[in-house]
């Protein structure tokens, strides 16, 4: 008996060492097809068949499986082909259009004839497949499969289908009042299933997935149920819809309907059937109508009403937070869930507020901020004005003040004793000096504060020092160095600090305003006798060419403005560090009563809380 084991030992190694020195074969490839027809027809039978129920994750990981299996028989024709389809999937299924763009290069890549499917492809995938160097206009479309144009089959035809896989679904009505709660029930015998709603109301941009909750054994197998919200069912018009069944891997078990054939429900005011609802319960109540009007508009919305909350549980309908129970928030898909947590309102979803650290939408609905809006500020502004004038700094001119640039000194000063006919005679310089364009200002420096009186309107003020004025001349008074303002801003987007956040302002106050510009002109003051002082004062020549002889005098003239303002502008705040932001302003002055424009650029920081 042990020499028969010692026998079978040696024979085992034997074959071994034979087998070890045979050279490897081969594995037998993954069966792939290699003519091109067949291959191609799998590539559009995986697209068709997920695509059309919106399962783009299967699609795309069918496809991608397809295009693994080949092997070199594999045509590059038939492998473009299956990435154009996945540029599709990611372009008009996922909204990914970064992938979509690589996946057709991908596919212009191995075939640069490869041609769009048209009958699939909606504008924006079609613009990324141009985009990625694909030619679309003039091409010819492929020919048209059945499976694509055929016309949409009845909706019993497409329940009885449904129903010989397993799958049944409710209620069966070809109207709806307008907002009223859709309710779909859905029957089946597949264990560990997944269940899932897909509608599109008519004025809607894209499909809403659903994942229908396990209500209740239903015979042998388990009932699913979901809900469309009042909020999809608030306009009269078309609403489709369809369900899917899918197994624990995520295999497309049976589907109601798909993308190219929904099951449709015409919304309408006037309805004669009675309300729908879940197999042995009532019909649900029809939702309040919501208001529609701008946001903040005072009057829009019941504060009162705001702040009181339903019963609603959670993963019901909803049309607004204040429907569901406290601590849930009404999501945008129009279904309760638990409220966020959050430390600021732009923690939350659009139209809710932040209240004791979790998002609520009846806050906001009732055309309240989470708290009062208040802003302290510093700003620095430089003022800028249009100047014009003729024959500036002679005494003829009334609109300017000069001073002598070296001296700083007034001008013209008192004539020569020469040439004086009494003492304190002014002197006058050659006519013709003029002056045009945008002139540099005073500047100043204020402080500023802020409060919200509604969600996007805030009141307040501005207190400041300004300088850089000119010096008083003869008969002038000295420049006003207080700059006093108050000011109403609308904040585009709301008040919230976390985020950039545009407005517009309107204001108002007491402030001077120095406009100063440097010029050249003649001094007729340095004449040696009267006559030549007069001659020159009275223009006997040509203003144009002023004789040559004549000493130039830099001056800096001043056009004074105010010492009233109101004016307007635009600015932003932009955030730095939690509530501490810069805040860059234009404005545009009008002065009075000595009338002039005036644009005032600032840069500030505010500290909001």
């Amino acid at each position: 008996m042990n020499r028969f084991w010692s026998w079978l030992f040696r024979v085992g190694c034997g074959l071994l060492l034979f087998s070890s020195a045979v050279p490897a074969q081969p594995a037998a490839p993954v069966a792939a097809p290699t003519a091109a027809g067949d291959l191609r027809t799998k590539i559009e039978q995986v697209f068709e068949e997920h695509y059309l129920t919106t399962e783009f994750d299967a699609a795309e990981a069918g496809l991608l499986a397809l295009i693994q299996g080949c092997d070199a028989s594999c045509s590059r024709a038939d492998l473009a082909h299956a990435w154009m389809y996945i540029g599709i999937v990611r372009g008009g299924g996922r909204q990914d259009a970064e992938g979509a763009k690589q996946a057709f290069e991908q596919a212009l890549a191995l075939d640069p004839k490869v041609q769009l499917d048209v009958r699939v492809a909606n504008p924006e995938t079609t613009a990324l497949f141009a985009a990625a160097g694909g030619k679309v206009s003039g091409a010819a479309p492929p020919e048209p499969r059945p499976e694509l144009v055929r016309e949409a089959r009845p909706e019993d035809e497409l329940r009885a289908e449904a129903a010989r896989f397993g799958l049944v679904c409710g209620p069966q009505l070809a109207s709806l009042q307008t907002r009223r709660v859709l309710p779909v029930w859905c029957e089946t015998n597949l264990a560990s299933a997944r269940v899932t709603l897909r509608y599109h109301a008519f004025n809607a941009d894209d499909w809403v997935s659903v994942r229908m909750n396990v209500a209740e054994p239903a015979g042998k197998g388990q009932r699913f149920q979901a809900e469309v919200p009042c909020s999809v069912t608030e306009f009269a018009g078309p609403l489709e819809y369809f369900v899917t069944l899918t197994n624990r891997e995520g295999g497309l078990v049976a589907t109601l309907g798909n993308l190219k054939e929904p099951l449709v429900v015409g919304v309408s005011e006037q309805v004669d059937q009675p309300p729908p609802a879940f197999p042995g319960a009532e019909a649900r109540a029809r939702c309040e109508a919501r208001e529609t009007c701008p946001p903040d508009f005072p009057g829009c919305a019941d504060p009162a009403a705001a702040t009181e909350r339903g019963d609603r549980e959670w993963g019901q309908a909803c049309t607004a937070s204040r429907e569901c129970q406290k601590g849930l928030y009404c999501e945008r898909e129009g279904f309760c869930e638990v409220s966020r947590e959050c430390r600021a309102d732009a923690d939350c979803p659009a139209g809710g507020a932040c209240v004791d650290g979790l998002c609520d939408g009846t806050a906001r609905a009732a055309g309240k901020t989470s708290s009062p809006f208040s802003a302290f500020g510093l700003h620095f502004a430089i003022d800028f004005g249009p100047v014009a004038g003729d024959d500036v700094c002679s005494t003829r001119d009334t609109d300017f003040d000069c001073v002598a640039t070296q001296t700083g000194r007034t001008y013209p000063g008192e004539l020569p004793e020469a040439i004086a006919l009494e003492d304190g005679e002014p002197g006058d310089p050659y006519p013709g000096t003029s002056v045009g364009g945008f002139a540099r200002g005073s500047m100043r420096v204020m402080l500023s504060y802020d409060r919200s009186v509604l969600s996007k309107l805030t009141v307040g003020g501005r207190l400041g020092v300004a300088f850089n004025g000119a010096p008083s001349g003869v008969d002038q008074p000295a420049f006003l160095p207080l700059h006093l303002e108050a000011r109403a801003s609308y904040w585009l987007f709301g008040t919230e600090t976390e985020r950039v956040r545009p407005f517009v302002f309107l204001g108002g106050g007491l402030a001077q305003v120095d406009l100063q510009k440097d010029a050249v002109v003649r001094d007729c003051s340095t004449e040696p006798s009267r006559g030549q002082f007069q001659d020159c004062i009275n223009a006997e020549g040509d203003y144009e060419s002023a004789p040559a002889t004549l000493p130039e005098v830099e001056v800096t003239a001043t056009r004074r403005l105010g010492r009233g303002f109101v004016g307007g502008g635009v600015g932003v705040f932009v955030p730095v560090y939690r509530n501490l932001g810069v805040v860059p302003q234009v404005g545009g002055l009008l002065m009075f009563p000595e009338v002039g424009f005036v644009l005032q650029p600032s840069l500030g920081a505010m500290l909001a809380f």
